[in-house]
């Protein structure tokens, strides 16, 4: 372009790797932000748009919005697991807020969710997997990851150097 350019940008894990793929690859490491879920409020207002905007969805959608909030703990990625199945169902039934809808969407949600998962983790190497899933398996439901509770289950079985790399692949993930 002739001039440096300044772009700021937002998205989840797998943008810094989409911007590697672009030849972006310079930035402030002081300016990268790890987004958190939303707050409970604010994800049951996100869901809830969904459901009466884009589902057109007729009546109290509060047991929709409970159960979809309840298997979503606030990740953006997660609500909008289940908002598309949601959308799905409630186009089959015109808008009508079913107990057999909400069932599928919340199945077809979950089903949407481990796929997500799988494609971030579909490069890693079993070893790898089982050392990051131990920091999983101990953390509370619905919260985040440190680097460092992370890096300290990869340098069980890895150097600090391969450590590292295993990270920053999984943080892009």
């Amino acid at each position: 372009m002739g001039s440096p350019v300044i772009l700021i940008a937002a998205g989840l894990g797998a943008t810094l790797a989409a911007f590697d793929s672009l030849g972006i690859s310079r930035f402030d490491p002081g300016c990268l932000i790890n987004l958190e879920p939303l707050g409970e409020g604010a994800s049951r207002a996100v869901i809830q748009d969904w459901l009466l905007e884009e589902c057109e969805a007729k009546g109290d959608p509060a047991a929709w919005i409970y159960a979809i909030a309840h298997e979503t703990h606030g990740w953006p990625q997660h609500i909008m697991a289940y908002v598309w199945p949601a959308l799905k169902q409630l186009k089959l039934t015109e808008g009508e807020l079913t107990p057999e809808g909400l069932k599928m969407a919340i199945e077809e949600g979950r089903k949407g969710r481990i796929e997500f998962y799988k494609a971030r983790t579909r490069d890693f190497p079993r070893e790898q997997l089982h050392c990051i899933a131990r920091v999983i398996a101990n953390a509370p439901s619905g919260t985040s990851f440190a680097k460092m509770d992370i890096m300290v289950s990869l340098r069980m079985d890895y150097n600090h150097d391969t450590a590292e790399k295993i990270f920053t692949l999984a943080a892009r993930g």
